[in-house]
Protein backbone atom coordinates (compact mmCIF):
# COMPACT_ATOMS: atom_id res chain seq x y z
CA UNK A 1 0.00 0.00 0.00
CA UNK A 2 1.41 3.37 -1.01
CA UNK A 3 1.46 6.37 1.26
CA UNK A 4 -0.65 9.46 0.76
CA UNK A 5 2.47 11.40 -0.28
CA UNK A 6 3.31 8.78 -2.90
CA UNK A 7 -0.28 8.79 -4.12
CA UNK A 8 -0.21 12.58 -4.47
CA UNK A 9 3.08 12.45 -6.36
CA UNK A 10 1.71 9.78 -8.73
CA UNK A 11 -1.46 11.78 -9.35
CA UNK A 12 0.56 14.91 -10.01
CA UNK A 13 2.81 13.06 -12.49
CA UNK A 14 -0.21 11.67 -14.31
CA UNK A 15 -1.82 15.10 -14.48
CA UNK A 16 1.36 16.59 -15.94
CA UNK A 17 1.51 13.82 -18.55
CA UNK A 18 -2.14 14.34 -19.55
CA UNK A 19 -1.65 18.11 -19.76
CA UNK A 20 1.37 17.71 -22.02
CA UNK A 21 -0.36 15.15 -24.25
CA UNK A 22 -3.18 17.65 -24.80
CA UNK A 23 -0.74 20.51 -25.38
CA UNK A 24 1.37 18.55 -27.87
CA UNK A 25 -1.13 16.31 -29.66
CA UNK A 26 -4.62 17.64 -28.92
CA UNK A 27 -6.89 19.88 -30.96
CA UNK A 28 -5.11 23.17 -31.50
CA UNK A 29 -1.94 21.76 -29.96
CA UNK A 30 1.63 21.99 -31.15
CA UNK A 31 1.39 19.29 -33.82
CA UNK A 32 -1.88 20.70 -35.12
CA UNK A 33 -0.38 24.16 -35.48
CA UNK A 34 2.52 22.84 -37.56
CA UNK A 35 0.06 20.80 -39.63
CA UNK A 36 -2.03 23.90 -40.29
CA UNK A 37 1.06 25.60 -41.72
CA UNK A 38 1.67 22.66 -44.11
CA UNK A 39 4.88 21.85 -42.24
CA UNK A 40 3.95 18.85 -40.15
CA UNK A 41 6.24 17.29 -37.55
CA UNK A 42 7.57 13.86 -38.52
CA UNK A 43 9.50 11.40 -36.37
CA UNK A 44 13.00 10.35 -37.38
CA UNK A 45 12.09 6.66 -37.25
CA UNK A 46 9.40 7.23 -39.88
CA UNK A 47 11.84 9.11 -42.14
CA UNK A 48 14.48 6.38 -41.81
CA UNK A 49 12.01 3.64 -42.79
CA UNK A 50 10.62 5.76 -45.63
CA UNK A 51 14.02 6.47 -47.21
CA UNK A 52 15.19 2.87 -46.75
CA UNK A 53 12.06 1.65 -48.56
CA UNK A 54 12.84 3.95 -51.50
CA UNK A 55 16.45 2.87 -51.86
CA UNK A 56 17.10 -0.63 -50.50
CA UNK A 57 20.90 -0.20 -50.57
CA UNK A 58 20.52 2.35 -47.77
CA UNK A 59 19.81 0.23 -44.70
CA UNK A 60 17.73 1.69 -41.85
CA UNK A 61 20.69 1.23 -39.52
CA UNK A 62 23.01 3.23 -41.78
CA UNK A 63 20.50 6.07 -42.23
CA UNK A 64 19.84 6.19 -38.48
CA UNK A 65 23.58 6.37 -37.78
CA UNK A 66 23.94 9.26 -40.24
CA UNK A 67 21.05 11.06 -38.54
CA UNK A 68 22.52 10.71 -35.04
CA UNK A 69 26.01 11.74 -36.16
CA UNK A 70 24.56 14.72 -38.00
CA UNK A 71 22.65 15.83 -34.89
CA UNK A 72 25.77 15.41 -32.73
CA UNK A 73 27.88 17.51 -35.09
CA UNK A 74 25.58 20.47 -35.66
CA UNK A 75 23.69 19.25 -38.72
CA UNK A 76 20.43 20.46 -37.15
CA UNK A 77 21.93 23.55 -35.51
CA UNK A 78 22.29 24.44 -31.83
CA UNK A 79 20.18 26.54 -29.52
CA UNK A 80 22.05 29.65 -28.29
CA UNK A 81 24.14 29.10 -25.14
CA UNK A 82 23.31 25.40 -24.96
CA UNK A 83 24.02 22.06 -26.58
CA UNK A 84 20.40 21.43 -27.42
CA UNK A 85 19.59 20.59 -31.01
CA UNK A 86 17.82 23.57 -32.53
CA UNK A 87 15.80 21.99 -35.34
CA UNK A 88 14.71 18.77 -33.62
CA UNK A 89 11.75 18.55 -31.26
CA UNK A 90 11.17 16.02 -28.48
CA UNK A 91 7.51 15.51 -27.62
CA UNK A 92 7.85 12.07 -26.04
CA UNK A 93 9.52 12.72 -22.67
CA UNK A 94 6.24 13.77 -21.02
CA UNK A 95 5.90 10.41 -19.26
CA UNK A 96 9.41 10.17 -17.81
CA UNK A 97 9.55 8.61 -14.32
CA UNK A 98 10.63 11.98 -12.93
CA UNK A 99 8.69 14.42 -15.13
CA UNK A 100 9.85 17.94 -15.79
CA UNK A 101 8.22 20.62 -13.72
CA UNK A 102 5.77 22.98 -15.49
CA UNK A 103 7.61 25.39 -17.81
CA UNK A 104 10.78 23.28 -17.46
CA UNK A 105 10.17 20.83 -20.31
CA UNK A 106 12.64 21.58 -23.13
CA UNK A 107 11.19 20.86 -26.55
CA UNK A 108 14.71 20.89 -28.00
CA UNK A 109 16.51 17.62 -27.18
CA UNK A 110 20.03 17.21 -25.89
CA UNK A 111 22.52 15.06 -27.79
CA UNK A 112 22.09 12.35 -25.15
CA UNK A 113 18.35 12.29 -25.77
CA UNK A 114 18.90 12.00 -29.53
CA UNK A 115 21.34 9.12 -29.04
CA UNK A 116 19.08 7.30 -26.58
CA UNK A 117 15.80 7.62 -28.52
CA UNK A 118 16.67 8.87 -31.98
CA UNK A 119 13.58 7.32 -33.59
CA UNK A 120 11.27 9.54 -31.51
CA UNK A 121 12.91 12.84 -32.45
CA UNK A 122 10.71 15.04 -34.62
CA UNK A 123 11.48 17.70 -37.21
CA UNK A 124 9.35 19.68 -39.63
CA UNK A 125 8.73 18.42 -43.12
CA UNK A 126 10.91 21.16 -44.63
CA UNK A 127 13.74 20.41 -42.20
CA UNK A 128 13.74 16.78 -43.33
CA UNK A 129 13.77 17.83 -46.99
CA UNK A 130 16.79 20.06 -46.38
CA UNK A 131 18.63 17.42 -44.37
CA UNK A 132 18.07 14.72 -46.98
CA UNK A 133 19.29 17.07 -49.70
CA UNK A 134 22.48 17.87 -47.79
CA UNK A 135 23.07 14.19 -47.04
CA UNK A 136 22.58 13.20 -50.69
CA UNK A 137 19.71 10.88 -49.73
CA UNK A 138 16.51 10.44 -51.78
CA UNK A 139 13.66 12.80 -50.92
CA UNK A 140 10.24 11.11 -50.78
CA UNK A 141 7.88 12.89 -53.14
CA UNK A 142 5.20 13.29 -50.48
CA UNK A 143 7.62 15.38 -48.40
CA UNK A 144 7.74 17.99 -51.15
CA UNK A 145 5.28 20.79 -50.49
CA UNK A 146 4.69 23.93 -52.51
CA UNK A 147 6.09 23.68 -56.03
CA UNK A 148 7.41 26.16 -58.55
CA UNK A 149 5.44 27.10 -61.66
CA UNK A 150 7.37 26.13 -64.74
CA UNK A 151 6.98 24.30 -68.01
CA UNK A 152 7.22 20.55 -67.70
CA UNK A 153 10.05 18.95 -69.65
CA UNK A 154 10.21 15.42 -71.03
CA UNK A 155 11.27 12.96 -68.37
CA UNK A 156 14.93 12.03 -68.63
CA UNK A 157 16.25 8.53 -67.91
CA UNK A 158 16.85 8.04 -64.22
CA UNK A 159 20.51 8.39 -63.29
CA UNK A 160 22.44 8.75 -60.05
CA UNK A 161 22.98 12.34 -59.01
CA UNK A 162 22.65 14.84 -56.18
CA UNK A 163 19.46 14.57 -54.19
CA UNK A 164 18.52 18.09 -55.22
CA UNK A 165 18.34 16.92 -58.85
CA UNK A 166 16.00 14.13 -57.82
CA UNK A 167 13.84 16.71 -56.06
CA UNK A 168 13.85 18.92 -59.16
CA UNK A 169 12.72 16.01 -61.32
CA UNK A 170 9.87 15.31 -58.88
CA UNK A 171 8.76 18.94 -59.08
CA UNK A 172 8.70 18.85 -62.88
CA UNK A 173 5.80 16.41 -62.68
CA UNK A 174 3.61 18.93 -60.84
CA UNK A 175 2.53 22.49 -61.48
CA UNK A 176 1.76 25.27 -59.10
CA UNK A 177 1.93 29.05 -59.18
CA UNK A 178 4.03 29.93 -56.13
CA UNK A 179 6.27 32.68 -57.45
CA UNK A 180 5.57 35.04 -54.58
CA UNK A 181 8.86 34.64 -52.71
CA UNK A 182 7.00 34.63 -49.39
CA UNK A 183 9.10 34.51 -46.27
CA UNK A 184 6.89 32.25 -44.16
CA UNK A 185 8.14 28.80 -43.24
CA UNK A 186 10.20 27.85 -46.34
CA UNK A 187 8.34 25.04 -48.09
CA UNK A 188 9.67 24.70 -51.60
CA UNK A 189 12.69 23.90 -53.69
CA UNK A 190 13.83 27.51 -53.72
CA UNK A 191 14.04 27.66 -49.92
CA UNK A 192 15.83 24.32 -49.77
CA UNK A 193 18.37 25.42 -52.38
CA UNK A 194 18.98 28.73 -50.57
CA UNK A 195 19.57 26.93 -47.27
CA UNK A 196 21.98 24.50 -48.95
CA UNK A 197 24.07 27.38 -50.34
CA UNK A 198 23.96 29.28 -47.03
CA UNK A 199 24.96 26.07 -45.26
CA UNK A 200 28.00 25.83 -47.53
CA UNK A 201 29.25 29.12 -46.11
CA UNK A 202 28.07 31.57 -48.77
CA UNK A 203 26.46 34.54 -47.05
CA UNK A 204 25.70 37.52 -49.31
CA UNK A 205 26.73 40.27 -49.29
CA UNK A 206 29.33 39.51 -46.58
CA UNK A 207 31.56 36.92 -48.22
CA UNK A 208 30.17 36.66 -51.75
CA UNK A 209 28.36 38.89 -54.20
CA UNK A 210 24.63 38.58 -54.78
CA UNK A 211 25.33 37.73 -58.44
CA UNK A 212 27.47 34.76 -57.41
CA UNK A 213 24.86 33.69 -54.85
CA UNK A 214 22.01 33.75 -57.40
CA UNK A 215 23.99 31.45 -59.67
CA UNK A 216 24.84 29.04 -56.86
CA UNK A 217 21.17 28.81 -55.78
CA UNK A 218 20.02 28.09 -59.33
CA UNK A 219 22.78 25.51 -59.71
CA UNK A 220 21.84 23.83 -56.42
CA UNK A 221 18.23 23.59 -57.58
CA UNK A 222 19.26 22.42 -61.08
CA UNK A 223 17.53 25.45 -62.63
CA UNK A 224 19.01 26.96 -65.84
CA UNK A 225 20.10 30.59 -66.05
CA UNK A 226 17.39 31.32 -68.62
CA UNK A 227 14.19 29.85 -70.02
CA UNK A 228 10.75 29.02 -68.61
CA UNK A 229 12.09 26.80 -65.80
CA UNK A 230 13.76 29.85 -64.23
CA UNK A 231 10.39 31.17 -63.01
CA UNK A 232 10.51 31.37 -59.25
CA UNK A 233 14.30 31.67 -59.36
CA UNK A 234 14.81 35.19 -60.69
CA UNK A 235 17.32 37.40 -58.89
CA UNK A 236 14.72 39.50 -57.04
CA UNK A 237 12.80 36.46 -55.74
CA UNK A 238 15.96 34.72 -54.53
CA UNK A 239 17.19 37.90 -52.82
CA UNK A 240 13.89 38.49 -50.99
CA UNK A 241 13.58 34.87 -49.88
CA UNK A 242 17.23 34.80 -48.75
CA UNK A 243 16.81 37.94 -46.63
CA UNK A 244 13.70 36.44 -45.05
CA UNK A 245 15.62 33.26 -44.17
CA UNK A 246 18.58 35.27 -42.82
CA UNK A 247 16.21 37.39 -40.74
CA UNK A 248 14.46 34.28 -39.41
CA UNK A 249 17.82 32.74 -38.44
CA UNK A 250 18.82 35.95 -36.67
CA UNK A 251 15.62 35.91 -34.61
CA UNK A 252 16.16 32.41 -33.23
Amino acid sequence: MISQAEQSALERRNNLARWRIARFFGTGGLCARYEARDNRLIQAGYIVDWVAALVPEHTPEAIATRFVLSAKNGGFGWRPFSRRVARLIDLDSYAEPAPFEPAKYSLRPSVLQVEARWWLMRATRTTWVEWLLLEGLPVPRDLIGVTIDHEATPAAPAAPGPAVKQLSRHLEEDRDTDDSGRGDDPRDLRAAAIRVVLGNGKNPPHNCSWKEFYGLVRKAADVPESGPRRRGFNDQTIAKHTRDIQREAGDR
